[in-house]
């Protein structure tokens, strides 16, 4: 046959013609067309024609997306450039679609594919899923309340079809590839150069990313977000900074002394492509913050994510304090409807005491008066009048229990050289007892204040930011 069946296609698609549609084209030269190879194989046929449902764009630079929160509209600028529907190729130029009032009206993710009625390419969207046989080309999350659109990009290779795609969403989806270092401070967020992959798209950016979408619930189940130079967002910046939580779908403040996590994910956003989505509770102790799961992304597409980083910071009497990250660079996350990370506890070996970029526990909490060079307080202990320091028991296992019985006004007070950076948890057990609310850095002294109830055994921790020496004064009152 001089004409393939794909070439025959191509070759009608612009011929003039009155009163025919495309489907009746196609369905014409489906009846007429044989491949004198297959002809005696009709199964063998019908396999390899249904392998030729190629869908995407050969070259995805050669167009570029576009979403104009005004009008609510996408805009996919070409220039004859080529796509493929189902094993067509098409030459299309700039093409746009609108969201409709009642679309519009309504937050949500919304998708956008081509499709090729009467062999002419238009846009399309919904709030469902057009399926992976459909030329997708993108997903804005509209907010009907704040009128503003997220777009992230959709525009796959040409050079597969509907049933790999489908395998590479759900079993690929976002993987990272390289760089995007974070460093986290008090006031800033910058994650450099990098490059990760959403199944065959490379998505990747040369300059650091410094300015980030933050993304929260506001009072309904809706996603908002702010783009902001901080990886958290606080109540009133500049005037109150308080930071924020999401306590179910609603903005909460965490309480002063207490921690709150935020969890920075690379993605497939056009305009900000590194996102933090805020933590769903407060926590009393970094301990509680580190074994926090993941929130859920909702309506997010969560197979195009990857999550690299989880920064952990704490509510300083009105200021946020970054208190340490965690690197989920290299973690791989299976790709899901919604995200489903790996559960921490299911792994084995937890009881190994085995983690060289934590503290040891048994080292921890050692002490022998008579080598106080033993343990983790590795340098020495000074045991002042009426203080004892003993390895705890029971309910405080893996701390040390520091007593004080004072004697006299003045009371009394020990002191312990760090000489190296970590996090020590502490058991105040007095009969006034004292809390240590500010941190320390080298060399300096802080005293714990102000005296609480009588007879109160209050949990304390002390966060040492880096090596070197701190001292430590706790400071007993008499009854």
């Amino acid at each position: 046959m001089k004409y393939s069946k794909l070439k025959l296609l191509q070759l009608l698609q612009n011929v003039p013609r009155q009163g025919w549609t495309w489907q009746k084209i196609k369905d014409l030269v489906d009846s007429l067309w044989r491949d004198s190879s297959t002809e005696e194989d009709p199964k063998f046929f019908s396999a390899i024609n249904a392998s030729k449902h190629y869908t995407g764009f050969p070259d995805r630079t050669a167009t570029s997306l576009l979403f104009d929160d005004a009008s609510f509209t996408l805009f996919l600028t070409a220039t004859a450039n080529p796509i493929w529907v189902n094993g067509i190729e098409y030459l299309i130029n700039t093409l746009s679609k609108t969201l409709s009032p009642a679309q519009e009206a309504v937050s949500g993710l919304y998708w956008f594919w081509i499709t090729d009625p009467d062999g002419v390419p238009q846009l399309n969207v919904d709030i469902q899923p057009p399926g992976f046989d459909k030329c997708i080309v993108a997903t804005a999350y509209w907010n009907t309340t704040t009128k503003k659109g997220m777009l992230s990009d959709e525009r796959h290779w040409m050079g597969r079809d509907k049933w790999m795609h489908e395998y590479l969403h759900e079993t690929v989806g976002a993987r990272y590839s390289s760089g995007m270092a974070g460093t986290f401070t008090d006031t800033t967020i910058s994650i450099k150069a990098g490059e990760f992959y959403d199944e065959d798209i490379e998505h990747d950016w040369d300059d650091p990313q410094t300015e980030v979408e933050v993304l929260y619930h506001n009072g309904s189940a809706a996603w908002e977000w702010d783009a902001l130079s901080t990886p958290y967002k606080v109540l009133s910046p500049g005037i109150n900074n308080n930071l924020r939580y999401n306590n179910g779908n609603n903005l909460a403040t965490v309480d002063n002394n207490k921690y709150a996590n935020y969890w920075v994910f690379a993605t497939a956003d056009t305009s900000h492509p590194i996102h933090v989505v805020i933590g769903t509770a407060q926590y009393t102790t970094i301990t509680l913050a580190r074994a926090a799961a993941v929130p859920s992304l909702g309506a997010l597409v969560s197979a195009e994510a990857k999550l690299i980083f989880k920064a952990t910071y704490q509510n300083n009497s009105g200021s946020p304090r970054f208190m340490e990250a965690a690197d989920y660079r290299t973690s791989s996350n299976l790709p899901a409807t919604g995200y489903v990370p790996t559960d921490h506890g299911s792994l084995s070996g937890l009881t190994d005491d085995d983690h060289p970029q934590y503290s040891k526990t048994d080292q921890l909490v050692k002490f022998n008066a008579e080598d106080p060079t033993a343990g983790f307080l590795s340098d020495k202990i000074i045991q002042g009048a009426g203080i004892t320091i003993s390895e705890g028991t029971g309910a405080n296992e893996n701390k040390l229990v520091i007593t004080a019985n004072p004697t006299a006004d003045t009371g009394v007070q020990v002191s312990i050289d760090f000489i190296d950076a970590s996090i020590l948890e502490f058991v105040y057990n007095c009969p006034v007892a004292l809390v240590f609310t500010s941190q320390i850095s080298e060399g300096a002294d802080a005293t714990i204040s102000p005296a609480l109830n009588t007879n109160m055994a209050q949990y304390g921790k002390v966060t040492v930011t880096s090596p070197g020496v701190g001292l430590i004064v706790l400071l007993g009152n008499t009854l």
